[in-house]
């Protein structure tokens, strides 16, 4: 399913722990790697060259290291704004998969998503695995918030077309799953007190969801609820235990429902683990 995955990192001790994420990847069809480096047209100025050569260095010499693990890997070092250049050789090397990591967490946002993150999430057409980097209690260590992502997943959905490919990837994930969750959210005035006839209809979608996950998955759950949709989502993931966030990034809401599109990235923000963002790029 994610057969060629973009890797885009710089290299920072938090930013390698994203190449611990690829033995649960490799179980879902990873082979081969795209490992992207950006040099920073706006920093880097008069030594772009420089640091492109650096980091291609460095980028061959972890090449290499992964290559002894099986995987097929290319490198690039572009020269331009980060984001912008990510996008592109995703686009053009047609990858099943952008890998990117978020890093820290400020209590009052949450985590810190950097500019690259947001730009990404905003410009591409592929699906992007943000992934969770936290200091440890050990000065200058990192490590991976998840590291079994496929254990506990959880599916935000407004049964609209714009979040169909993420629905169809919750279901060939499930799979590797212990327990699916599946979160609909309703957002309606404060004044309102009884649910109307579109609920009932979303009630009837998630139990048909729920039976479609119960042939991959022991353990399927439903829940529709109202409210603002990203704090209730990533709420619910951490109730649920979830270890996984899979949601669209461009959905178009069906009446009183909540859109995907307006709130994937303040999930991206708050959310405790790891968010894969699904845009409905036909396929």
């Amino acid at each position: 399913m994610f057969e060629r995955v973009l890797i885009a990192s710089d290299f920072s001790p938090g930013a390698l722990e994203l190449f611990h994420c690829l033995g649960e990847l490799k179980t879902v069809g990873t082979r081969e790697l795209i490992l992207v480096w950006a040099v920073d047209i706006r920093v880097g100025m008069g030594f772009s060259a420089t640091l492109q050569k650096n980091h291609l260095q460095k980028l061959e010499q972890k090449k290499h290291e992964l290559e002894k693990e099986g995987f097929e890997v290319k490198t690039a070092a572009p020269i331009g704004i980060p984001a912008a250049e990510i996008v592109n050789i995703a686009r053009d090397h047609e990858v099943s998969l952008i890998l990117i990591s978020s890093r820290g967490k400020n209590t009052l946002r949450g985590y810190f998503l950097g500019s690259t993150v947001s730009d990404v999430i905003r410009m591409t057409e592929t699906p992007t695995l943000i992934e969770r980097i936290e200091v440890t209690q050990e000065k200058e260590r990192f490590e991976v918030v998840c590291k079994r992502k496929l254990r506990s997943l959880l599916l935000a959905t407004d049964f609209s077309s714009g979040v169909e490919k993420a629905e169809r990837i919750t279901m060939q994930l499930s799979c590797e799953a212990e327990k699916v969750v599946v979160v609909s959210v309703l957002e309606r005035p404060e004044a309102a007190v009884e649910l109307t006839p579109t609920s009932d209809r979303i009630k009837e979608q998630l139990e048909g969801l729920r039976q479609e996950c119960l042939h991959q998955c022991p353990e399927v759950r439903v829940r529709l609820e109202e409210g603002d949709a990203a704090k209730i989502i990533a709420r619910a993931a951490g109730e649920e235990d979830s270890s996984l966030i899979i949601m669209g990034t461009r959905g178009k809401g069906q009446t009183g429902t909540f859109r995907l599109g307006r709130t994937a990235e303040a999930v991206a923000r708050t959310a405790g683990c790891p968010v894969l963002l699904v845009p409905n790029k036909p396929v």
